[in-house]
């Protein structure tokens, strides 16, 4: 009978110790899965902001190539060269991408799983 109890015990604990193992699998697996999502929003937020100044770039291009008279023959293009440039040059900078991340949810929301 002492036998039969000790293998129960032994198999228990076996059993405890599979159990703990699993848990600090999930807690890791949550850990790196919080990262991923974190990379990738931060990823998001990089290329909205590549965006953002690319198309910025691109006025300001135009905006040369008129002034210079980039096909057009003559400086009639030369008033619209110029707003567009300033247009291009006094749009606001986008919000950093950790400002955003930090700043632009209501307190308290947490984490959604979404990146």
């Amino acid at each position: 009978m002492k036998a039969l109890v000790d293998d129960v015990n032994h198999g228990s604990q076996e059993q405890a110790n599979g159990i703990e193992q699993i848990g600090k699998a999930i807690v890791q697996m949550q850990q790196v899965t919080h990262q991923t999502a974190a990379s990738a929003e931060e990823s998001a937020a990089a290329a909205e902001e590549l965006t953002a100044q690319s198309e910025t770039l691109r006025a300001i291009v135009e905006g040369l190539t008129a002034m210079v008279g980039g096909g057009s023959g003559s400086g009639r293009g030369l008033p619209a060269a110029r707003t567009r440039i300033a247009g291009a040059i006094r749009r606001p900078a986008p919000m950093p991408a950790i400002q955003r991340r930090y700043c632009s949810r209501p307190s308290g929301t947490g984490y959604s799983g979404r990146a």
